[in-house]
This record gives C-alpha cells, structure tokens and sequence, in this order.
C-alpha cells in the first residue's frame, strides 16, 4: 500500500493524513483546494480479476492469491429478518461483508488506482485516501493555475479510475 493511505493501518490514521494535506495548503499560501471523493460501494465492488492481479504485482505470494481468488469467487448469500429466511442469491463482485479481509483487499486494488494517479505528478496536487475516501489537495498562486491542475489530475484520475474497475460517487 501506498504512502498516501490512511485510516485501518497502524500509525497511519485519517487524521495523519489530513495533517498531511493542510500541510501542503499551508506550503502553498493558503490558496487552494479540496477535493473529496468516496469510493462507490467501496468493498462490495471490489472486481475479482483485478483484485487479483493486484495482488500479483505487490509480490503476494501465489497460493494466498489462489486462496482469494477462491474466496471471492462462486459466492452465494441469503438474508435472514427473524426467523424468515430469503432466497439464495448468487454474488457476482465483491468482498465479503464483515471479513477482515475486505477493507484489506479493498485497500490494495485502490492502492493500484493512486500508483497510477502518482505516476502522473502533477505540480501543486497532494493526495491521501482513508479507506473509500480519497481526497486531494490542489494549491496554486491564482485561481486559473489551480483550475488547470484540477482538470489534469481529475482527467487522469478518471483513466486510472476505469482501468481498475472503480467507481466513485459525484
């Protein structure tokens, strides 16, 4: 996981990285702006295919990734209220809810989409993510100049975004 992700790790919590990011407005004269965006469906989105080819490039070993891959796949639910009991349904994407191991596989696949956003380096752009939340800092000396590298981070963000099957909410 990347440097930019907060909240569900050790020493790393939401509020470090918010420090982080009003560090950057403040480096940057205090004339910026936030952009917040959450993670549509957040775990329950999580595509098998690209969870696992995540995996295989942050060096997890092969049988674990199996494992995953196994524990994702061919899922079927039921919702029981009371005593009733509904219909057996079948799940497609996804993480399993109230696993351990949902927030962690989310985290990786994001991991994936801000590597992406990284590798462009926009000047004056910082970015953190706190689980499904991933919010940028964009600062600048006049208003035009934060505009532009708003809609060069937000075009590339949206590529990245696609690429490994994530949505957001607008």
């Amino acid at each position: 996981m990347g440097d930019e992700q907060f909240g569900g790790r050790v020493g790393r919590g939401s509020l470090d990285g918010v420090g982080l990011l009003y560090k950057s407005w403040e480096e940057g004269g205090g004339k910026g702006l936030m952009l917040c965006m959450d993670v549509k469906g957040g775990y329950e989105n999580v595509g098998v295919r690209k969870g696992v080819e995540r995996l295989r490039e942050v060096g997890v070993d092969e049988y674990m990734i199996k494992w995953v891959s196994s524990f994702l796949r061919e899922r079927e639910v039921r919702v029981r209220v009371g005593k009733r009991v509904g219909e057996v349904v079948k799940m497609k994407r996804g993480t399993v809810q109230g696993s351990p191991l949902s927030p962690i596989l989310f985290m990786f696949v994001l991991g994936g989409v801000l590597e992406e956003v990284r590798k462009k380096e926009v000047e004056g752009v910082s970015m953190i993510a706190c689980v499904d939340d991933v919010d940028f800092m964009v600062v600048g000396e006049k208003e035009e100049e934060i505009e532009e590298r708003v809609r060069l981070m937000e075009k590339g963000l949206e590529r990245d975004l696609k690429k490994w099957e994530v949505d957001i909410r607008r």
